[in-house]
């Protein structure tokens, strides 16, 4: 189908046309007579803004070119075309008209022929396009099931801790893939102004007398830098046993007091999967402990680049004190900044985490899909009887996780002195398969416009036809 509708343009004046002059037989005489009653002079025309003859246009496409020419524009098979525009919009495709296409004008009926068939093939290939939108738009609604089925997952679930695991997935990180890459580490300060290191050299506790030859040496306020050795059960992970467990790693053994504040910054390295990939340009942390022991009974603690690795070692446990723990609260917490020293607030690491891992950092998952509330909720894990399994993790601030857990701090006959490492791990999210990450996020979208062609007629006159037009 194609339409056309009409626009007219008047001349009050004979041209030559590409049909040459119109008239052979018109009189010179004629003519004069033409301009004698046709045109007044120069001096005689009225002063007026609007030119004599100015043209016309009344709102339709059919032009007058002259009075033997007229073009008219005809849209073609516009109705199928916006018929599959509205289909396509039902089903959630971003539809956009752009402006109209001429394709040109016609001054033959082959050239019509032409034209009009350009103009169909042109619509007809905006059809198809159209129609290719339906199947993109269903696979787009599965694909966005499975971004759901995600983040109920790993975000809106009752279970989920998003405090507890956003610790665990930079922990983790730390001790898999950038587990060769050393981090710097700052001073270690205290909240009561004192510090003493174990002046140890080495901590094998691939020996069985490793740990008693450690802990028997005496304490310094110097600060002494502990090679440490544990066993491969602490391995976690492959990676973890073959680059850190086997090999060892340095350390700072420092002697604790009950409810004493231990703060230090770790800076990964650029090249670390922390800061390159996470942005992360720091980590401010501290450890506190919290315990009655006896007096003679010593508690220490390892503070390497890594803070999983931060171990509490007990000496000299051999009885019971009055008002004696059972276990020792080690309470952390982890502040996270980028690399010009601005804290990175908590949703938009946990984002950065789920979308890198589950989506490839394709900008499915933001901080606006995490709720406020899953941010400033506490959290407990494991609320049973046996409190080495028991996880509280809260907010201090906006942006500071406060994590806690239990050590026990029982005695236990023949073991005078504990070394207790806690390691938690967790391995990396299972990746998304989506057909188009782009589409799935913004939609299918569509561009339409009409097409038209123009059409030349021109009318031949008789010879009397023209003198009478001209006046003979």
């Amino acid at each position: 189908m194609h339409k056309a509708v009409k626009q007219e343009k008047g001349h009050g004046y004979l041209r030559k046309t590409k049909l040459g002059l119109l008239s052979g037989i018109i009189l010179t005489t004629a003519l004069g007579s033409l301009f004698l009653n046709g045109i007044v002079s120069a001096d005689e025309q009225p002063n007026s803004s609007t030119p004599p003859n100015a043209a016309q246009t009344p709102p339709s496409e059919t032009v007058v070119q002259s009075e033997y020419e007229t073009s008219t524009t005809h849209t073609v098979k516009e109705t199928e075309l916006k018929a599959k525009v509205e289909e396509v919009k039902a089903l959630g495709v971003k539809v956009t008209e752009t402006p109209t296409e001429n394709v040109g004008v016609a001054n033959s009926s082959s050239e019509v022929t032409h034209l009009r068939a350009t103009a169909e093939e042109k619509v007809d290939a905006q059809i198809r396009d159209l129609e290719s939108a339906k199947a993109e738009q269903e696979q787009v609604k599965a694909d966005r099931v499975k971004i759901d089925e995600f983040k109920n997952t790993f975000i809106n679930a009752n279970y989920i801790k998003v405090k507890a695991r956003l610790v665990s997935q930079v922990n983790s990180r730390d001790i898999d893939e950038d587990v060769s890459k050393e981090a710097s580490v700052s001073p270690i300060t205290s909240s009561n102004g004192e510090l003493h290191y174990l002046k140890a050299n080495e901590l094998d506790l691939t020996d069985s007398q490793g740990l008693y030859n450690a802990v028997s040496k005496p304490t310094t306020e110097e600060v002494t830098e502990t090679f440490i050795k544990v066993p491969d059960r602490i391995g976690i992970t492959d990676k973890y046993e073959t680059n850190r467990v086997n090999i060892g790693y340095p350390a700072r053994i420092v002697e604790l007091t009950p409810n004493t504040v231990y703060s230090y910054t770790i800076t990964p390295r650029s090249d670390s999967v922390l800061s390159s990939i996470y942005g992360i340009g720091s980590i401010e942390t501290t450890a506190k402990f919290e315990y009655t022991l006896p007096e003679e009974t010593k508690l220490y603690a390892t503070f390497s680049s890594k803070p999983v690795e931060t171990h509490v070692i007990i000496k000299n446990l051999t009885r019971r004190a009055e008002n004696h723990t059972d276990f020792i609260g080690y309470t952390r917490t982890y502040t996270y900044k980028d690399k010009q020293g601005n804290i990175i607030p908590i949703k938009d690491l946990y984002a950065k985490f789920l979308d890198v891992q589950g989506f490839k950092g394709k900008g499915v998952i933001t901080s606006s899909d995490i709720p406020k509330s899953k941010l400033s909720e506490f959290e407990l894990r494991s609320a049973g009887a046996d409190y080495t399994y028991r996880q509280e993790t809260s907010l201090l601030g906006e942006n500071t996780i406060s994590k806690k857990e239990y050590i026990a701090s029982k005695v236990v006959p023949n073991k005078r002195n504990q070394f207790t490492p806690r390691i938690v791990y967790a391995s990396n999210l299972q990746r998304v398969e989506l057909t188009d990450t782009e589409k799935a996020i913004n939609g299918v979208s569509r561009t339409f416009h009409t097409v038209t062609y123009t059409e030349v007629q021109k009318q031949r006159f008789s010879d009397s036809e023209v003198c009478k037009r001209t006046r003979c």
